[in-house]
């Protein structure tokens, strides 16, 4: 009976070492297929969740795809890194066990394989040999067909084939052995002699170490696999790009990511591929290099090529990186709530700032319409069209003149405004009545520079915006089709509670355009003497004069 017979089905498989790790193999094998008939309706079944999202499915459908692609080779890969693992284990281990996972390969995972089984027949008749069984090998030998083979393989089956018949003492050894002396590969192991010195009668019965022993070890051995660490790390960081590039497509609308963990991951994977891919560049050169011999023209070309294409690569991604950093939002406070104020920066429209609420450290969204009346946020977003960047304090956010709406405090809790009837029911009280006075300090300053008529601060009356915020306009002109309205609008009060700040626009309506608005100047108004310091500063970013800046505490 032949243990290598494909027709014989009654035979057990070994319960080695080996033999139990390629039955591992063969589970691993099984749960990877099963795994990925799985991931495969579970993205069908994603598609179809989310097509009706929105009117264009087109991005969603493709970031299924992606990420089936992605989270299918990261398994691939980390498959194979376990089978380098188990064959790097086995060359430490016995002939025995190195036998028997390629016998449970053969009649399992490549039974329908017959280029596969024709190399483990060869591998396990190899092994027979070291064993001292050459009637085993024989078996093995004999599944062969010696024309189906290579030239590397059709030496091997030569070899094997005389040293099964050279130690059952078959005197035909010697035509195998010249036939094997006749096949033509482009480099041997060995030479003719010394495959003939191996073959000593005198040794025959002394078998591990003899000349044929040791002939046969190194013949057609492959080397030790290094560890994949590389490998798996590869697969890692390839799952991990699938899902954090394709995640943001499949969430409901209004969910991203936060802008820190965004930028984080950004930079990491850009650092990590960037890294990985030179190395693996460098191996590309130098297996093909080696394994080729190609001459150095040809290698320097070749060299050439990889380098632009890493360039390439490189600078792509660099480009992505800046796109980024450049578009990237910003958090400026966030209240323990976890409603974030967020701000963008673009580059030809200036700064947006807008609210988002916080799911976890990961992901954010946009406010629903129930929060956006709790808080009295009008609009989702605020644009900025002038050149603020910074407030008084430093800390990065506008002020409510500007956005319409209260920025949070240092202290984590949030000031909103009110509506507007509230506004101008403030307007008749005392503390109106106080502010008035300091809008008319301003307005006395300019009139005394000759910036504003003399004759308009009996006019002067204060106007509140839809957020609750105090401002007067001091004066409105026309210059062509062009209306320039200048307002002072009221800020906050200043660091060390003394004075009260003010912020002076010129605001520029073209009849067919949009509003264009700058900062004129900032003024600090004491409330009780009504002394008016300048900050001689026209932009947030800007330092105040040093009398702004030691009356004020800023």
């Amino acid at each position: 009976m032949n243990m290598y017979d494909l027709t014989q089905t009654n035979l057990h498989l070994p319960d080695s070492y080996g033999g139990n790790l390629g039955k591992q193999r063969l589970l691993r094998l099984r749960i990877f297929r099963i795994l990925t008939g799985l991931l495969a309706l579970f993205v069908l079944a994603l598609i179809f969740t989310t097509a009706g999202w929105d009117d264009d499915p087109g991005p969603r459908i493709r970031s299924c795809v992606l990420l089936y692609l992605c989270v299918l080779a990261s398994m691939g890969l980390l498959l194979f890194a376990k089978t380098r693992t188990e064959i790097r284990r086995l060359h430490r281990e016995s002939f025995q066990d190195c036998h028997d996972y390629n016998y449970v390969l053969y009649r399992t995972t490549y039974k329908n394989n017959r280029a596969m089984q024709m190399t483990l027949l060869l591998s396990m008749a190899k092994y027979q040999l070291l064993m001292h069984c050459p009637d085993q090998a024989s078996q093995a030998l004999r599944q062969l067909s010696p024309e189906k083979l290579n030239k590397s393989q059709l030496k091997s089956y030569y070899l094997y084939r005389a040293a099964a018949e050279f130690l059952l003492q078959d005197s035909i050894w010697r035509d195998d052995l010249d036939a094997c002396h006749l096949v033509p590969v482009e480099k041997a192991a060995m030479n003719a002699q010394e495959l003939e010195e191996a073959f000593v009668e005198e040794n025959s019965d002394v078998w591990e170490g003899s000349p044929l022993w040791n002939v046969l070890r190194n013949w057609d051995q492959a080397p030790q696999p290094k560890a994949p660490v590389l490998i798996i790390f590869t697969g890692i960081l390839l799952l991990y790009t699938g899902v954090f590039g394709t995640v943001p497509n499949l969430l409901p609308d209004g969910v991203t990511y936060r802008p820190l963990f965004e930028t984080a991951s950004v930079s990491l994977l850009f650092l990590l591929w960037c890294t990985l891919s030179i190395y693996w560049v460098y191996r590309l050169f130098g297996a093909m290099c080696h394994k080729t011999g190609l001459p150095a023209i040809s290698k320097v070309l070749l060299g050439i090529v990889l380098i632009c294409l890493e360039g390439m690569f490189l600078l792509y991604g660099t480009g992505c990186m800046l796109l980024v950093f450049l578009h990237a939002p910003t958090e400026e406070s966030i209240t323990a709530d976890g409603l974030i104020y967020m701000r963008e920066d673009t580059f030809m429209d200036g700064s947006i700032y807008y609210y988002q609420q916080a799911m976890g450290p990961l992901l954010c969204r946009r406010l629903t319409e129930e929060e956006r009346e709790k808080y009295h946020i009008d609009t989702y977003e605020n644009k900025i069209t002038d050149d603020r960047s910074f407030d008084a304090d430093g800390n990065g956010s506008p002020n409510a003149s500007e956005t319409g709406i209260h920025a949070p405090n240092n202290d984590g809790t949030s000031e909103f405004g009110t509506n507007s009837s509230s506004s101008s029911a403030s307007a008749d009280s005392e503390s109106d009545t106080a502010l008035l006075s300091e809008f008319q300090a301003v307005y006395q300053l300019l009139a005394d520079e000759g910036q504003l008529p003399a004759d308009g601060m009996d006019a002067l009356s204060i106007s509140y915006s839809a957020k609750g915020t105090p401002y007067v306009v001091f004066q409105e002109t026309q210059s062509g089709t062009d209306t320039i309205q200048n307002r002072l609008v009221y800020d906050r009060v200043s660091e060390n509670g003394a004075f009260d700040l003010f912020v002076y626009y010129q605001d520029t309506m073209p009849s067919d355009g949009e509003t264009q608005t700058s900062i004129m100047e900032f003024y600090a108004v004491n409330p009780q003497t009504l002394d008016v310091i300048p900050g001689e500063k026209h932009a947030w970013a800007d330092v105040p004069s040093q009398a702004y800046r030691d009356a004020t505490g800023e």
